[in-house]
């Protein structure tokens, strides 16, 4: 008997990942205040999954991940955020846990003459 290949199976597995992976951000957030150590292990579980599956993290997320030390980012618990002009406008923000820095440039949108600035923090769809 000749074995099937189910080619729709990889990508229902890359979904579930996916899932499991906004859950454990979900989760991550909930815990931040009353257990910061219990959230960084969901983050590094969601963290696990993405890369063991291939599995792109959301954006909304993969921007308050530390690139240096991978610790979740919480403005005013762990890190420092701060809005720079210069060289080009931007967001600093500092990891207390490694203490190093990050920039995220601000990308900016014409409404009705006016400038905008996106937040790299911004809890909504991205």
């Amino acid at each position: 008997m000749v074995k099937k290949k189910y080619p729709q199976r990889k990508a229902y597995i890359k979904e579930i990942a996916g899932r499991r992976i906004e859950n454990l951000y979900q989760l991550a957030d909930e815990q931040m205040n009353s257990d910061p150590v219990l959230a960084q292990k969901y983050a590094t579980l969601a963290r696990n999954i993405a890369l063991r599956m291939n599995v792109k993290i959301p954006e909304r997320y993969s921007k308050r991940i530390c690139i240096h030390c991978k610790q979740l980012l919480r403005p005013g618990i762990n890190c420092r955020v701060r809005i720079r002009s210069k060289p080009t406008p931007h967001v600093a923000i500092f990891c207390k846990n490694c203490r190093k820095f990050m920039r995220k440039n601000l990308k900016y949108k014409k409404v009705t003459g006016n400038v905008t600035k996106e937040n790299p923090f911004h809890e909504g769809k991205n």
